[in-house]
C-alpha cells in the first residue's frame, strides 16, 4: 500500500475535527482556563494502556500536535495507524478523552463535511461488529458507520470511518444527536477507526466486511476495552496484545470487623 494513503485517514481526521472545534469555540467563546474533572484525569491516563502490538498488526504513532488536539479538547488521546504484517492492511485510530461537551461536539458528519468530503448516506448507519472475548464467546459492539469520499486532482479519497463513545465499558453509538442521545456523565472516550475504502471493480458490489477498518475493530476492540476500564474485567495486556489473566487479592478483614468469637 502506498505509504502516503496509509496516513492519510489520521491525518485528515484531525484536521477536519479540529478546523470545526476552532470555528465553534469562536461561537461560543470556550476558548479559557477550565477546570479538568478528576474522572476525565483518569480516562486520559489510561490511554497509554492500548498497545502498540495487537496480534498481527503493528501500530505506529503518527505526528499529532498538541496544541492542535487541545484546541479540539481533547486532555487524552492516541493517533495511531495499525498494519497487518501478513496482508499489509493499514487501519487508523483516533481515541480520544475529555468532557462530555467536546466530546459530543464533533461528530464526522460535521467535520469531514467541513474538510470538504461527501458522506456516501444520507445518515451514518448503524453496524455491529462482531467478535470473540477473551473467553471465546461471541460479542458485538455497536458503531456508527459511513463512507466519505473527496476528489482531488490525481484520484479520489474514499475512507471508511466506524465511531463510538464510551463512559463505561459498553460502547454507544446514538442515531440521535450524541448530545443529546448519551448520558450525562462527565467524561467519555470517542473512538474514530479509519480506513481506505478497498478498491472493487464496476457493478462490484462492496462487502462492508472487507473494510480494513472493520477487520481491525475485531481484535482492537477486546484488547482496548477492558485496558480503557480495567475494573470491568480481570485480565491485563501484554505487550503483544495477548490477555493475561490476573489473580484477585483476597480481602482480610481486619481485627474489627471479625466475629466475635
Amino acid at each position: 500500500m502506498n505509504r502516503v494513503l496509509a496516513y492519510l485517514p489520521i491525518g485528515l481526521a484531525v484536521v477536519a475535527i479540529v478546523g470545526v472545534a476552532i470555528v465553534q469555540g469562536g461561537w461560543t467563546a470556550r476558548w479559557g482556563a477550565r477546570p479538568v474533572s478528576e474522572q476525565v484525569k483518569e480516562f486520559s491516563s489510561r490511554i497509554d494502556q492500548i498497545p502498540i502490538v495487537i496480534g498481527d498488526w503493528e501500530g505506529e504513532d503518527d505526528n499529532v500536535d498538541t496544541a492542535t488536539m487541545e484546541v479540539a479538547g481533547a486532555e487524552g488521546w492516541i493517533a495511531r495507524t495499525y498494519t497487518n504484517k501478513r496482508t499489509q492492511e493499514s487501519a487508523s485510530v483516533m481515541l480520544v478523552c475529555g468532557d462530555r461537551r467536546n466530546m459530543t461536539t464533533h461528530t464526522p458528519e460535521r467535520c469531514y463535511k467541513a474538510a470538504g468530503f461527501t458522506m456516501g448516506a444520507a445518515v451514518a448507519q448503524p453496524y455491529s461488529v462482531m467478535m470473540d472475548d477473551k473467553e471465546g464467546n461471541e460479542q458485538s459492539v455497536e458503531f456508527l458507520t459511513a463512507r466519505f469520499k473527496k476528489e482531488t486532482n490525481t484520484r479520489p479519497i474514499e475512507l471508511r470511518i466506524l465511531w463510538a463513545w464510551a463512559s463505561e465499558p459498553e460502547w454507544q453509538a446514538p442515531r440521535s444527536d450524541p448530545r443529546f442521545g448519551l448520558s450525562t456523565d462527565p467524561a467519555w472516550y470517542k473512538l474514530y477507526l479509519i480506513s481506505n475504502e478497498p478498491e472493487h471493480g464496476l457493478g462490484q458490489e462492496f462487502e462492508l466486511e472487507e473494510a480494513p477498518a472493520i477487520k481491525f475493530a475485531k481484535v482492537f476492540m477486546p484488547i482496548a476495552t477492558p485496558a480503557l476500564f480495567p475494573s470491568a474485567g480481570e485480565s491485563t495486556t501484554s505487550e503483544d496484545g495477548s490477555s493475561v489473566e490476573t489473580e484477585e487479592e483476597p480481602v482480610i478483614p481486619s481485627v474489627e470487623e471479625l466475629p466475635p468469637a
